[in-house]
């Protein structure tokens, strides 16, 4: 039973807007929402922009022993997508309004609170994911003893929605179960970090792949921040080598899913780093090197990861995905092998390949970012010469016929908002374009 109240909370709850926001102001909160909570449905969808307003809510509606769903984004389309999962919406709007009442000085929420993902994972297709309180305040404590010591009690900044389970641990319910204040407003520019950071003595960044890579090169790293942390995808080494040049720190890599939580990190110092099992994460492998997880964080006991592993002396590498090895032309090919190649390739930074199925066929197909050397042959030589130098080289590694036969040239890979990159939109992209 986690009891909510001003003694469990930080006195500086949050910033919002530039004005802080007291322990008293959010149990206040809190108590407002649970009053209203009362007379709702058991299933209750919480829509919320803000997220402030989002922690008060999640909270208050655990407390009052509603199920909560959280969708992966507040739009229109998603809503009614997702209909039948959900019996009334709390969103800001009607948070906003709601009279004030009297403040309950402790709220209780079962460690069997119930709340509910959905996560697109590389597929597209929407998965349902439960699990209960208990399982989250077991990764926040597991969060604290591990990273204690390099967050120590600075401010929480992020680069993430709260709507992902990601940015739900990390930016909303760590911050707020561990009494340290949290900027409640997301960070959507890195000048937006450079400018707040002058305001705090000390910061920790809650961030994306997605977002580390548009960091660009600064003559002179931010002095006061204690960690950076990124999760939800692979960082580049080019990033984290540009991140820490940056922020003064290496960015710590969090790997999981929202289905098995956190499972292993790596403070990123070098390309090939081995990743580390949190303390009470358990890894094993399968005949097929596929992972298998069992925490505190699965309650179903173990999970079989969708990726394969190799364990090492001093922790595990990830060898790509279980279904990135696919057959063409009776010639078993890794895909994450092929990405790995093309960057090697110096002529690309950033590539992701697919199966593409075409007249009953099957060929390889890549999505690219050019780097510098790339873009120079492509503006000298056009994209013919620049994919042949590319299938040259890839010949040194692989057979001829499963060297990729289409390349789409982009400025960035076009990540989904859970910094995903799903199949079926990379599949309609070749399709649309021919």
């Amino acid at each position: 039973m986690f009891n909510l109240s001003l003694h469990s909370l930080n006195d500086e709850f949050c910033i919002k807007n530039g004005e802080v926001i007291s322990a008293e102001s959010f149990v206040g909160l809190v108590s407002t929402i649970s009053a209203y909570l009362i007379t709702q449905p058991d299933r209750v969808v919480l829509s919320f922009q803000d997220s402030y307003y989002f922690s008060a809510a999640v909270l208050a509606a655990m407390a009052s022993e509603k199920k909560v769903i959280i969708l992966p984004n507040n739009q229109k389309g998603t809503l009614e997508k997702f209909r039948a999962e959900y019996d009334s919406v709390l969103n800001d709007a009607l948070v906003m309004n709601l009279p004030m009442g009297d403040a309950l000085l402790e709220h209780f929420i079962s460690p069997d609170a119930s709340l509910v993902f959905f996560t697109s994972g590389s597929s597209g297709e929407s998965k349902k994911v439960e699990k209960r309180f208990e399982n989250f305040f077991a990764e926040v404590l597991e969060l604290e003893a591990t990273f204690r010591p390099r967050v120590n009690d600075s401010f929480i900044f992020s680069t993430v929605s709260h709507q992902h389970i990601y940015g739900f641990l990390f930016k909303v319910l760590w911050p707020t179960c561990m009494q340290r204040t949290w900027f409640a407003s997301s960070m959507e520019y890195p000048e937006q970090i450079t400018e707040t950071a002058k305001q705090v003595s000390a910061f920790t960044l809650i961030s994306t792949p997605a977002f580390l890579k548009r960091n660009s090169p600064v003559e002179k790293s931010i002095q006061n921040c204690q960690a950076v942390f990124s999760s939800g995808g692979l960082l580049s080494f080019e990033a984290a080598t540009m991140t820490q040049q940056i922020y003064g720190v290496a960015p710590i890599e969090v790997y999981g899913s929202t289905e098995s939580g956190g499972v292993g990190y790596r403070e990123r110092v070098t390309d090939d780093q081995d990743w580390q099992t949190f303390s009470v994460v358990n890894i094993s492998k399968n005949e097929n090197d596929q992972l298998i997880v069992e925490s505190p964080y699965i309650d179903e006991g173990s999970l079989a990861m969708g990726d394969r592993v190799e364990f090492t002396t001093n922790g595990f590498k990830l060898l790509g995905r279980v279904d990135d090895v696919v057959k063409i032309e009776d010639k078993r090919v890794s895909l994450s092998e092929m990405n790995a190649r093309l960057l090697s390739s110096g002529f690309i930074k950033e590539a992701i390949s697919i199966a593409l199925e075409e007249s009953g066929r099957q060929q390889v197909a890549s999505v690219v970012v050019l780097s510098l050397a790339g873009e120079k042959l492509l503006h000298e030589k056009g994209s013919r010469a620049l994919v042949n130098e590319i299938r040259t080289y890839l010949k040194n590694y692989f057979e001829a016929v499963v060297v990729p036969k289409k390349f789409r040239i982009l400025d960035k890979l076009p990540y989904n908002e859970q910094s995903k990159l799903v199949k079926s939109e990379l599949i309609g992209y070749f399709h649309e374009h021919g």
